[in-house]
Order: structure tokens, then sequence, then C-alpha cells
């Protein structure tokens, strides 16, 4: 349990009325907190809980990148079968061969360095996850002890109330999009080298057909 699990209970409450009083009264027009609604795309309260469900030690980085070591291995379990081809069709062969090789194990672009960059763009998404906790957490520790708090809570002018519950919601919403878009950032920084990897076919491969093959078992 972290910051944000341990303020995220009694702030529900807080969030709720604040979503009730923006839906019933609404928010000064030119407040704020209306393009980070559309923004959002739903009210504080929901917002808040899409954060405090994401949970970063649920990301298999580490069996993500143990994957590559697999790759190692089954490239190296058929190098060391045994079976040697000659003549046109083991030309052909060895030729194809090292291009699977190639696109499962090549240091630069293969399919393993794609999985080690996998498990490295699900770290630093684990700690945008934990970073972004911390910084919500922070906020709505912030928003609880405020004067729109009380004022939300203990208030009975519509229009005081529904002032405290805009300048909260936009407080909170404002984290959200700066979450948000802190995501897309990382995102955007790991699309090529998450890119899909085209298989390299070799530039010859052999003759289609042969007249002389030798196959060694």
């Amino acid at each position: 349990m972290d910051a944000l699990d341990r303020i995220a209970g009694p702030a529900a409450d807080l969030l709720h009325r604040v979503d009730t009083a923006i839906g019933k009264h609404g928010a000064p027009p030119g407040h704020q907190v209306w393009p980070l609604l559309r923004w959002v795309g739903t009210l504080p309260g929901p917002a808040v809980q899409a954060i405090v469900n994401l949970r970063p030690t649920a990301l298999p980085a580490d069996e993500v990148r143990g994957l590559t070591d697999r790759l190692v291995d089954a490239v190296a379990t058929v190098d060391q079968a045994g079976v040697r081809w000659e003549g046109e069709a083991g030309a052909a062969y060895a030729a194809q061969w090292e291009a699977h090789r190639r696109h499962l194990t090549d240091p630069d672009a293969s399919l393993g360095s794609r999985l080690d960059d996998m498990g490295a763009y699900l770290d630093d998404v684990e700690g945008w996850i934990a970073e972004s906790r911390v910084a919500l957490a922070l906020k709505l520790a912030l928003v609880m002890r405020s004067a729109e708090a009380i004022s939300l809570v203990t208030g009975a002018d519509p229009i005081e109330v529904g002032q405290a519950a805009a300048t909260i919601g936009a407080l909170v919403l404002g984290e959200i999009e700066e979450i948000c878009k802190a995501g897309e950032m990382l995102h955007e920084e790991w699309t090529s080298r998450l890119a899909p990897l085209p298989f390299r076919s070799p530039t010859d491969f052999g003759p289609a057909t042969g007249t002389h093959t030798h196959v060694d078992l």
C-alpha cells in the first residue's frame, strides 16, 4: 500500500461531492475546469480511480526480457544440431538460416533486441505509474485540506458549493492531464523502437531447384 492507496479512501467522499456538485450546479462560465473536463473526458472521481487502479508491479518486464535468452538458446540448438547440407540446396539453406538467425538474435535489430526494448519500455512505464501515483497523492492531500473542501462539505449556497467543486475539480483534473500527457510522451519516445520488425530475406538464397544435394545426418 502506497500513499495514493492510503489517501484514495478518505478522498473518495470529497471527490463524490465534487462530481455531484459539478453535475448539479455546473461551474462558472469560463472556469478552467471546463476545458479539463473535455480533455480528460470524465469527472474527477472516475479519473482518480483510473490512476488508483494502475499497479506498476503487475508489469512483466523481467519475463519479457527472459524471452530473449530463450531465443538465443533456440538458435544455438539449431546451430548445434549437426545437420550439414551441401550442394545448391545446402547453400540455399545456409542463406535462409542466416537470415532467420539475424532476424532472431542480431544485437542491433532483431526479435531479441525488440524484446529487450519491450522490457526496458515496461520498466519506464512502471516508473511513470509510480511517479504518477505519488504526484496524485500529493494533489489529493492538498485539496483535502483546502478552503474549497470546507466550503464544499459545509456550504449551503449552491453558487459557493459549485465554485468550490469546480476549483477542486480543476486542481485534480489538471494533475490527471499532466499524468496522461507524460504517459503519451513516454509512448511516443518508444514508438520507433517498438515498431514491427520486418523479416529481411537473404539477397541470394540459391536456385529454385538443384542437381546435387547431400545431407549428412
